[in-house]
């Protein structure tokens, strides 16, 4: 399934999910779901805390431009990746090899 999504993405189609830190957000972006308070989070982890982990959100990052400017803005492209409409088994997959899956409320 990485080959087929993400073939055309040179950085993902090979990445090594098995042995790289990540943390899953299996859910929509909505406002209130305060997705920008989870990347600000995320983002002081990186650069604050130099704990070097991957953020996988299932959203589609469209849905809420403020997302798009905030990723763009602190430079975390390769640290917040995208992965939207993906089968459940592969879901299921990310979620056991994830350090923590967010559960927003």
């Amino acid at each position: 399934h990485q080959e087929e999504v993400l073939g055309s993405n040179h950085y993902l189609s090979g990445f090594d999910f098995a042995h790289t830190r990540f943390f899953t957000y299996s859910s929509q972006a909505r406002a209130y779901k305060n997705l920008l308070t989870l990347l600000e989070a995320h983002r002081r982890l990186l650069r604050h805390r130099r704990q070097d982990a991957k953020l996988i959100l299932t959203a589609r990052p469209e849905e809420l431009p403020a997302v798009q400017e905030f990723i763009a803005r602190h430079r975390m492209g390769m640290d917040v990746l995208f992965f939207h409409n993906i089968p459940s088994k592969v879901l299921a997959a990310l979620n056991h090899l994830a350090i923590a899956s967010v559960n927003p409320s």
